[in-house]
C-alpha cells in the first residue's frame, strides 16, 4: 500500500467522491467545504493507494492551538476490514509524520483528536491507542511528546 500526501495542485474530485460514497453511499452529493479548505491550505489530504487505485484517505487539520485533528477518515467499502488495514495504516502514517504535518501548519502538535460515528470506528480508534475524552464521540491520542 502506498500512502501519499496530496498536493494542492492535484484534483481531489476522486477523493471527495470516495468520501461521499463512504459516508452517504451517494458519490453524487457535492459540497465544496472540504475542497475549499484544502485549496486554501487549511487542511491536508493523506490518501492510500493499492496498485495505484485509491482505497482510502483522511483529512487532517489543526485543532485548537496545539493539536491535530483527523477531520474525516474513510475507506472504500470493499477494503474495510480487509487484510490491508487501510484506516489503521492512514492513522499510523499521521502519527509517524506528525512533526512534518505540524511544520506544514507551522505548529507543533501534542495530541491528535478524532471523532467516531459508529461503534466499529470507535473500536478501530481505541485499538490504535486513542482514548475517550469528555466530549461525546471524540477520542484523543498524545503524540509528538518530547
Amino acid at each position: 500500500m502506498d500512502i501519499k500526501v496530496i498536493d494542492v495542485s492535484q484534483d481531489i474530485e476522486d477523493i471527495e467522491r470516495l468520501r461521499l460514497d463512504a459516508f452517504y453511499h451517494d458519490p453524487t452529493i457535492y459540497s465544496s467545504t472540504y475542497a475549499d479548505r484544502f485549496y486554501r491550505n487549511k487542511m491536508l489530504i493523506i490518501a492510500a493507494y493499492i496498485e495505484d487505485e485509491l482505497v482510502g484517505a483522511l483529512y487532517f487539520s489543526p485543532y485548537l492551538i496545539k493539536d491535530g485533528y483527523v477531520d474525516q477518515l474513510f475507506v472504500r467499502e470493499d477494503y474495510q476490514n480487509s487484510k490491508y488495514h487501510v484506516g489503521t495504516s492512514l492513522l499510523k502514517y499521521v502519527e509517524k509524520h506528525i512533526v512534518e504535518l505540524g511544520e506544514y501548519f507551522d505548529q507543533y502538535f501534542k495530541k491528535i483528536f478524532i471523532d467516531y460515528n459508529s461503534p466499529i470506528s470507535k473500536s478501530v480508534y481505541l485499538n490504535a491507542g486513542y482514548k475517550c475524552t469528555k466530549l461525546d464521540g471524540t477520542l484523543v491520542k498524545k503524540v509528538g511528546v518530547k
